[in-house]
């Protein structure tokens, strides 16, 4: 192929990637702001923070709000509006690296989080049930939530202004070596280790479900009657489509980066770096989707989430027309 038409096929891609992010981009933004926003409200009512389960949901929408608009919306502006901030400045640039890398960390876990929370929740065993509880979740999610910060810390250390060519910059990792550090943690501790632990203990859980409760004779009856509630279960539904949805957007761009890292040192022509870069940023957007799309899930497969949202919808409504009027 020869240089011109490997520059119209780059053009041909670049052109479908913007109306793309114009389009589908945008409305993944809006549509996953309200759906997060209505979770959150949700989720912090009296009558579902009786579940520990809530909290974990609850932080795991905080966190896509997060990255809807600090990875998101930024991209959005970098394709249609050709405004990258990540470039205006190099602590700017430091700055957004170490959220984007940190809050795409946290969502991984807090799911796997909530996972546990299940399977523990669900076990046959009413002495590992009671493990469940509200103190359990907020100390789990204070911990990884720490750990995690402080074991991306060198990621502003690194991260800098890339002359491409004159008057052209890119916020990245002008160190190779810390490049692909960076890929290969990026691959191990954000896709496969929690892919790993969601498909076990979602497998768990899936395994509890089904199984006889064995009950001994201390048991608090509080917590079989609450394991035992039709509301715990469609919860527990939610958490599990959460997982498959989460898992098969990610493994797309996980099978991707393990592809790009096998044949990294391979000779590849304009049109094959052009028709990867198209992949990725298709990929890219399907990792944003598990974000956007929990609430709208959560309406469909539970009908106390259902009845709960309209409760807390209606009575918002009433309140505006009550105080406006």
């Amino acid at each position: 192929m020869s240089s011109s038409e490997a520059a119209a096929l780059m053009s041909y891609y670049t052109r479908i990637i913007n109306n793309l992010y114009n389009t589908f981009g945008y409305m993944l933004l809006g549509v996953g702001t309200i759906g997060c926003v209505l979770n959150c409200i949700m989720f912090t009512q009296k009558i579902m923070r009786k579940s520990s389960s809530s909290i974990y949901f609850l932080a795991f929408n905080i966190i896509s709000l997060f990255i809807l608009y600090s990875i998101l919306f930024i991209t959005l502006l970098r394709n249609s509006s050709k405004i990258d901030l990540t470039i205006l400045s190099i602590i700017g640039c430091k700055i957004y690296y170490y959220i984007r890398t940190v809050v795409t960390v946290l969502a991984s876990y807090y799911l796997v989080l909530a996972s546990i929370d299940r399977a523990l929740f669900t076990s046959p065993n009413a002495l590992i049930r009671q493990r469940s509880t509200h103190r359990l979740a907020y100390q789990s999610i204070g911990g990884v939530t720490i750990i995690i910060l402080l074991y991306y810390i060198q990621t502003p250390v690194f991260a800098n202004l890339y002359q491409l060519y004159p008057g052209v910059y890119l916020c990245y990792y002008p160190q190779e070596s810390y490049r692909n550090f960076s890929t290969f943690n990026s691959l191990i501790i954000n896709a496969i280790v929690p892919i790993l632990l969601l498909t076990i203990f979602g497998t768990l859980t899936v395994k509890h479900l089904y199984q006889k409760r064995i009950q001994p004779v201390t048991v608090n009856p509080t917590v079989v009657n609450t394991g035992r509630s039709n509301k715990t279960r469609q919860m527990t539904m939610m958490l599990l489509i959460e997982i498959l949805i989460y898992a098969f957007c990610q493994l797309m761009l996980l099978c991707f980066n393990i592809y790009s890292q096998l044949t990294q040192n391979q000779t590849k022509t304009a049109q094959q770096t052009a028709l990867e870069q198209f992949i990725i940023s298709i990929f890219f957007l399907f990792t944003i989707i598990p974000h956007v799309t929990s609430f709208y899930v959560y309406l469909v497969i539970s009908k106390p989430f259902r009845k709960q949202t309209c409760k807390v919808l209606f009575n918002i409504c009433r309140y505006h027309l009550n105080h406006n009027g």
